[in-house]
């Protein structure tokens, strides 16, 4: 047998290399195996997950379903696909357009809820401009009224940071008229422009509505930045208060030195008119439309020049741009005759309804609310007694209030005139077509049952009374009291005879009906109680 032979040393150490045997020189270490890499779970996929184990107990068949309504989020992280599960699961049925649509207005709220969330320093409000930058505060069908108020919201924000910046810009309905190093007027003449100018203050007139002030008003800002907004000689700080005497008396002062275009504008046409006037000629057509704009300049244009109805005037004129005052005073001075296009406004201001009808009899009615009043006056003037405004503790007084006021009553029956002339007027009020003012005081005579002592004897008395002078029955109660028993009862007993209309409710009840037939229907006749 062949004896074995063992390899060389160097092939043993070739043979070791080539097996990645360990090394011999101790300071080389072998490398670690990289471990395997794991994919990172997006934002998006992890909300997906949680809506599905959330709303369909992590049911695979309805994955499809959520990636459908993902794709109509247009953010990345699929921000909104929370609020769009919660009313696809609930009544929304939207159909392809409706999804389009959505998605289009989705883009428009990302846009919004991206411009605003790092500008809460600015204090503006945007409740106040109709947009919440919580999704989940609309509807499908509400997001859809957003439209394009987002970028009115931007163009505003863009525009109170430039005044907060000391870099005061005029609105649509302002202009700036005076600056100098430390004050900038800004004149205001819409109640846009005043809403606008009028954010993060404590004024009255900061939502818009310029309350029992007239336009114009001053918006001043200081180099200091702080504001202030005047109209006439009154001067309020950002937070409604007086400013101090020197701040105060020297805005007024560069106020009254100062005026905008509109104003230069005005004086330009008074003028204009003033000279037409006094040369007695007409102006031209250009002219006249510039004058058209002044409603007061017109009006005395045309009753010094024109002297009759202006055709031009009348059908360029619209309800809103007249006050009632100078309605009457064009169709008295100019018209010389009825103008019922303003007749609706004119009947709405006591003075100028009264100029009216005194200069054209008959034109407007009297309403039922005057002839009330003017019964009212006639019963205070039957009484020296009885002024105008008479105290509400005298009889005039207790007569006119539409409560009751039972120790009143009682006191009246030891005072004859005081009750006949409260009768009286009860009656008359009874009759009148305003009597609905004072239903319910006149029926609560009737709602009680009549039992003992001084205030139901007082009660049925002032009843009995009254009905008395009426001769007639109360028509304009008699529906209401039959329908109930009580009221119909008591009704009876004071008009002295049956009352048919409220026999049905009276017999519905048996201890009512007994008293009914006792006093009513004995014999078969009617009898007087």
């Amino acid at each position: 047998m062949k004896a074995a032979t063992l390899p060389p040393i160097t092939s043993l150490q070739t043979k070791s290399a080539e097996n990645d045997s360990p090394p011999t020189n101790p300071g080389h270490h072998r490398k670690k195996p990289k471990p395997k890499e794991t994919l990172k779970r997006s934002q998006a996929d992890k909300r997906i997950d949680f809506l599905l184990k959330k709303h369909f107990d992590d049911d695979p068949d309805f994955r499809p379903l959520i990636l459908e309504l993902a794709e109509l989020d247009p953010t990345p992280k699929k921000k909104y696909l929370a609020w769009l599960v919660k009313h696809w699961t609930g009544q929304w049925n939207p159909t392809d357009a409706d999804q389009k649509r959505v998605t289009k207005y989705l883009e428009t709220h990302h846009k919004g809820a991206k411009y605003f969330s790092p500008l809460s320093w600015t204090g503006l409000r945007l409740e106040d401009a109709g947009y919440h930058a919580d999704i989940f505060r609309y509807t499908p069908e509400s997001l859809a009224t957003l439209g394009g108020r987002i970028a009115e919201i931007i163009r505003i924000d863009e525009e109170d940071k430039r005044i907060r910046m000391g870099e005061p810009v005029a609105l649509d309905g302002s202009e700036i008229v005076h600056q100098d190093d430390k004050f900038t007027i800004i004149r205001i003449r819409t109640t846009g422009a005043l809403q606008s100018f009028g954010q993060d203050t404590s004024w009255c007139v900061r939502h818009g509505d310029p309350m029992n002030y007239s336009f114009p008003f001053d918006f001043i800002l200081d180099h200091e930045g702080n504001r202030y907004l005047a109209n006439g000689m009154e001067v309020k700080d950002r937070w409604d208060m007086v400013p101090c005497t020197a701040v105060r008396n020297r805005i007024n002062e560069l106020r009254s030195n100062v005026s905008d275009s509109h104003e230069i504008e005005k004086a330009k046409r008074r003028d204009r008119v003033e000279r037409a006037i006094q040369e007695k000629r007409k102006l031209t057509g250009e002219e006249t439309s510039e004058i058209l704009q002044d409603v007061k300049l017109a009006i005395r244009y045309a009753t010094e020049v024109i002297g009759g109805p202006w055709r031009r005037f009348e059908q360029h004129v619209r309800v809103a741009d007249l006050t009632a005052r100078q309605a009457v005073d064009y169709a008295v001075t100019v018209r010389k005759k009825r103008w019922r296009k303003f007749e609706n406004k004119i009947k709405r201001s006591v003075g100028p309804l009264a100029n009216y009808r005194r200069a054209f009899p008959g034109s407007i009615a009297k309403s039922d609310e005057e002839i009330f009043m003017q019964q009212l006056k006639d019963w205070r003037t039957q009484d020296p007694q009885a002024h105008w405004r008479p105290s509400r503790w005298s009889n005039q007084g207790h007569a006119e209030s539409r409560q009751r006021d039972a120790c009143y009553e009682v006191s009246l029956l030891d005072r004859r005139y005081s009750f006949d002339r409260y009768c009286r007027f009860l009656a008359s009020i009874a009759t009148s077509e305003m009597a609905n003012r004072y239903r319910l005081k006149l029926k609560s005579y009737f709602s009680r049952n009549y039992g003992e002592g001084e205030e139901a004897k007082s009660q049925l008395e002032i009843a009995r009374e009254m009905c008395r002078r009426l001769n007639q029955r109360v028509q304009f109660l008699e529906i209401s009291i039959a329908k109930d028993p009580i009221c119909s009862l008591n009704y009876a007993k004071a008009i002295g005879e049956r009352f048919v209309r409220g026999e049905e409710a009276i017999m519905a009840d048996p201890k009512l009906a007994h008293q009914y037939r006792r006093i009513f229907l004995r014999s078969g006749c009617e009898t007087e109680i």
